[in-house]
């Protein structure tokens, strides 16, 4: 098995179809090596998802998507490697659960990170609000964002996802090299009716 890897999908726990077991059996038939489970806030599938990586021989990494404010713009924060014991995390999800309402980006980064996690910037490319995607405005706004993030503790940028052009993914690099922030990449995968 070579090294592929899809650091952005959900579970059954949040918008996914597929029990946690069942994502991770999915992945690991199509050859993945490393995966992180990122359902939107909260981080209930996540043990139960790196028991089946252990029983099967892939890294299932523990992470979330939470859901975020930047300067008015509503956008997700993922957050990677985290310890989802910690409990200043499970009581910021918990309330991002319950209000429904995102968290300052700040905040939610600050959580991240105190849970030991690397947060990122989820799709960019699905931030609304901020121009026509694609467009000199939209990434002028972007780098704005990201300019924010950063100061926040932002550590990474899923630059690589369906929802960008291979071009754009290029140019996300190109944002994130700016801010010396890592690149990721994710499907969002939800299910297999959604491939």
């Amino acid at each position: 098995m070579g090294l592929k890897m899809d650091l952005h999908m959900y579970s059954a726990y949040s918008e996914g179809s597929l029990k946690p077991l069942e994502l991770v059996r999915k992945f690991y038939n199509d050859e993945y090596s490393q995966i992180a489970l990122t359902d939107r806030n909260t981080t209930e599938g996540v043990k139960e998802a790196q028991i089946a990586g252990e029983a099967l021989g892939i890294q299932v990494n523990a992470g979330v998507e939470m859901s975020a404010v930047c300067e008015g713009t509503p956008l997700y924060i993922l957050g990677y490697y985290i310890d989802v014991e910690n409990e200043a995390l499970q009581e910021g999800l918990r309330k991002l659960r319950e209000s429904g309402e995102p968290m300052d980006s700040g905040e939610v980064i600050a959580l991240i990170r105190g849970a030991g996690g690397i947060p990122a910037l989820a799709a960019p490319m699905e931030i609304c609000g901020i121009g026509e995607p694609g467009s000199e405005d939209y990434f002028r706004r972007l780098d704005e964002i990201l300019r924010t993030l950063k100061k926040q503790g932002l550590g990474a940028v899923e630059c690589f996802h369906p929802s960008a052009t291979r071009e754009q993914g290029i140019t996300f690099v190109t944002c994130a090299e700016k801010y010396h922030l890592h690149v990721t990449q994710g499907s969002g995968f939800k299910g297999p009716e959604t491939e």
